[in-house]
C-alpha cells in the first residue's frame, strides 16, 4: 500500500480544485462568448402582444447574449465555416424571455428529428473514428429540404467577420396575443448597426490556425474599448386568424421594434458561460410557442441535453442562481428523450415535396448575386473534393433532382 505524505495530500487537493466548477462541453454550440447590455423598444407594441417589456418605449430591459457556432468546441477555430447562433435572454419584470436565432435566413432543421440527425452527422466520428469533413453536405443528402440552407452556408454568410456584424434570424414562428385576445404569428430578425461583413474561405482557414479565438477576441476588445455592439430587432407579423388564399402565401408586416445595445463582457465570463441556459419555451405572458412546432420540439431537446450535461438538480440550481428573475414560474419537468441508435434516418422526398424544395432552392439561388453564386459553387466543390466519391455522386444526384443547373456547375469543377 502506498503511503501518502502531507505533500501528496496537498497535491491531490490541488488536482481536485481543477475539476471544481468545470462541466462537460455542450454537444451543439459548445464554444461561445457572453455579452451584457439592454434592450429598449422604439414604440409600444401593446396592440400586438401583452408582453410588458415591449409595451413601454421608455423601459430598458437588461439582456445577456451568447454567441456561438454549431460544431465548435473549446479549442476549435472561431472562423470555420459553420452555422452560428445568437441566444438572447431578456430579464423582464415578468420573468425571463429567451429569443434564439441563427446566422442563416432559412433554418436547416424543420423538426426535432432533423436536429438530432444533424448532431450525429456533424459531431460524432464514423466507424473509422474520424469526423466527417463534409458533415453538412452529408446531412443535406439525407434531408433534401435543407439544400437551400446549405447553399446559404457555403455562400458569404458561412463565415461572418465578427459577431458584432452578424445578422441572425429566428428559427421559427411564435404566437403572440394582445389584450383583445387577437393572435399573431411572429418571427424575429436581429440586424447589426455595423454593415454585415464576411470572410473568404482562405481567410477563415488561416485565422482558424493563427488565432482560434479570433471572433471572441474581437468582441472582447471592442466592448473593452467602449464601442458597444448594437442590434435592431425587426419583427414579421401576420394575423394567426387570416385565411390563406389558394396558392398564395399571406404577407407579413415588418416592424422595426427596438434596439439592443451590448456594452460589456461579464466579469465572471469563465464561470457563467458554461452554465448559460437558453430555451425557446422560456417566455412571458403574451408570447407562446405553437404546440408541436419545431421550436416546441427544440425546447424539449435543449432541456434534455442540458439535464444530461449538468444533471437535472444541478441545472435547476444554476438556473435559479444565475438566470432567473424573482417571480419566475418553476421550470417545467421534461422527460429525457430517447435518442435512437446512430443510424441516420433518411427523409424520403416525393415528387410533390421535391417540387416544393426546388422552388425554395431557386428562391434562395435567385437572391444571390453572380459573384456569390460563383463563391457557393467553388466552396461546395472544394469541400466535396475531401469527400469519398460515393458521397460526391449522392450529393450531386439529390441536388440535380431539385435544381439541375447548380448540380451541373458544381460537377464541372470536380474530377471523378
Amino acid at each position: 500500500m502506498i503511503q501518502k505524505s502531507w505533500n501528496d495530500l496537498t497535491l491531490l487537493t490541488k488536482a481536485e480544485d481543477q475539476c471544481i466548477g468545470r462541466y462537460p462541453p455542450r454537444i451543439l454550440f459548445g464554444k461561445g462568448i457572453l455579452a451584457e447590455g439592454w434592450f429598449q423598444p422604439y414604440m409600444s407594441l401593446r396592440d400586438d402582444t401583452k408582453a410588458k417589456f415591449l409595451s413601454d418605449p421608455e423601459l430598458r430591459t437588461p439582456v445577456m447574449v451568447r454567441f456561438s457556432a454549431a460544431t465548435a468546441q473549446p479549442g476549435s477555430g472561431d472562423t470555420a465555416r459553420d452555422i452560428r447562433a445568437m441566444a438572447v435572454k431578456l430579464y423582464t419584470k415578468e420573468g425571463n424571455c429567451d429569443l434564439l436565432s441563427l446566422s442563416l435566413p432559412d433554418c436547416p432543421w424543420k423538426t426535432g428529428d432533423d436536429l438530432i440527425d444533424c448532431i450525429r452527422t456533424v459531431k460524432y466520428p464514423g466507424p473509422a473514428g474520424l469526423l466527417d469533413p463534409c458533415g453538412y453536405l452529408t446531412y443535406a443528402v439525407d434531408h433534401p429540404h435543407a439544400m437551400g440552407s446549405i447553399l446559404q452556408l457555403y455562400g458569404n454568410r458561412g463565415i461572418p467577420a465578427n459577431f458584432s456584424c452578424m445578422e441572425s434570424w429566428g428559427m421559427g414562428e411564435m404566437l403572440w396575443e394582445n389584450g383583445r385576445e387577437e393572435r399573431f404569428l411572429v418571427n424575429h430578425h436581429w440586424v447589426p448597426d455595423d454593415p454585415p461583413r464576411y470572410l473568404s474561405e482562405n481567410e477563415g482557414e488561416f485565422l482558424c490556425g493563427y488565432d482560434p479565438d479570433y471572433m471572441r477576441r474581437k468582441m472582447i476588445h471592442r466592448l473593452q474599448d467602449g464601442r458597444p455592439a448594437v442590434f435592431e430587432l425587426r419583427l414579421e407579423l401576420q394575423s394567426a386568424n387570416c385565411e390563406e388564399k389558394s396558392g398564395e402565401q399571406p404577407q407579413g408586416e415588418v416592424i422595426r421594434a427596438g434596439r439592443m445595445v451590448l456594452e460589456k463582457i461579464p466579469e465572471n465570463q469563465a464561470e457563467l458561460e458554461p452554465v448559460f441556459c437558453c430555451s425557446p419555451d422560456t417566455l412571458v405572458s403574451g408570447i407562446a410557442l405553437i404546440e408541436g412546432s419545431y421550436l416546441h420540439q427544440l425546447s424539449l431537446i435543449l432541456r434534455t441535453l442540458e439535464n444530461f450535461r449538468l444533471g437535472s438538480a444541478r441545472r435547476t440550481e444554476l438556473v435559479n442562481r444565475h438566470w432567473r428573475c424573482p417571480g419566475n414560474a418553476p421550470l417545467p419537468k421534461v422527460a429525457a428523450l430517447e435518442i435512437p441508435a446512430p443510424e441516420r434516418a433518411k427523409s424520403p422526398i416525393g415528387d410533390g415535396c421535391r417540387e416544393e424544395v426546388g422552388d425554395e432552392v431557386r428562391r434562395i439561388w435567385n437572391g444571390f448575386s453572380d459573384e456569390e453564386r460563383r463563391i457557393v459553387i467553388k466552396n461546395i466543390a472544394q469541400r466535396l473534393l475531401l469527400a469519398p466519391e460515393h458521397l460526391q455522386k449522392r450529393f450531386l444526384k439529390e441536388l440535380e433532382k431539385v435544381e439541375p443547373q447548380i448540380a451541373e456547375s458544381i460537377e464541372n469543377q470536380l474530377i471523378f
